[in-house]
This record gives C-alpha cells, structure tokens and sequence, in this order.
C-alpha cells in the first residue's frame, strides 16, 4: 500500500517549496531509494532540473530529467509523465494526484501556504483519504 506524507511548509513563497522538494530528493538520494519528481509539465520538469543541480553547493546527486533519458540506472527522475522503470518513491511537485500514484510505496506532497497550494493540497489529502491510503504530515518553517 502506497504511504503518503504530506510536507507542509508554513511560508507562501513557491520558490521555497521547490527548495524543499530539492532537499526532500537530497535525503531519499542518499538513504539509496529510487526517487521520481512528478512535475505538472515539462517547463516545471526543467526548472526542477536546474534547481536540483544548484540547490546547494555541497550536494551532488546525479538525476535525468525523464524527456530526455530512461536509464534504469539513474536513481532520481524528473518528469510529467510515469517512468518506465520502477521507483519506489515519488515526490509531487504537481498541484493534482497522478493516476499512477499507486505504483509507488511512497508519496512525498509538498505543500505551501499560498492559497492556490493550500486548495490543491486539501484536494489531494481528500483523495489519498477517500483512496484508503496511509497519512501522515509534517509542517515545517519555511
């Protein structure tokens, strides 16, 4: 069964949030869990690529942006659209659930208090709910 957590952080600022999605791949990296980023679209898919290759000067984590390589190998993807190889862990950057959320034993939702986000992320939380799928939330400072 696929566990959802959601990330919720106290600023309205979306740039922060991406920030966190950034160290939430930073964390999953590291601990060997396969990692994919569900982006809206493939202009959110880029922007994320970038950020996650600038986020902080320290970290490394190789990643492919999911448009322009499907290698079993890379253990971070970026994408709009459900990777070929399995991953058991995904982060939405997304406003709406994926149809394919299932596949994964992890959900991370990432969320911030601009009211467009704070609606999205009720909507979603109703969702995995009405689903049956285990939550969990966490709210940070931003």
């Amino acid at each position: 069964m696929t566990n959802v957590d959601f990330y919720i952080l106290d600023s309205t600022d979306d740039e922060a949030r991406l920030h966190l999605a950034c160290r939430l791949v930073e964390k999953a990296y590291s601990q060997g869990h396969q990692v994919f980023v569900h982006c809206a679209n493939q202009d959110l898919a880029e922007q994320f690529d970038t950020l996650l290759w600038n986020f902080k000067d320290s970290a490394f984590i190789p990643h492919s942006n999911l448009h322009q390589q499907q290698d079993a190998n890379v253990q971070v993807l970026i994408g709009a659209e459900p990777p070929h190889h399995s991953h058991d862990l995904m982060i939405n950057i997304d406003k709406t659930v994926p149809g394919f959320v299932g596949r994964f034993s992890r959900v991370l939702e990432v969320v911030c208090q601009h009211p467009d986000w704070v609606d999205a992320g009720r909507n979603n939380f109703r969702h995995y709910r009405d689903v049956g799928y285990p939550l969990k939330h966490h709210k940070l400072a931003g």
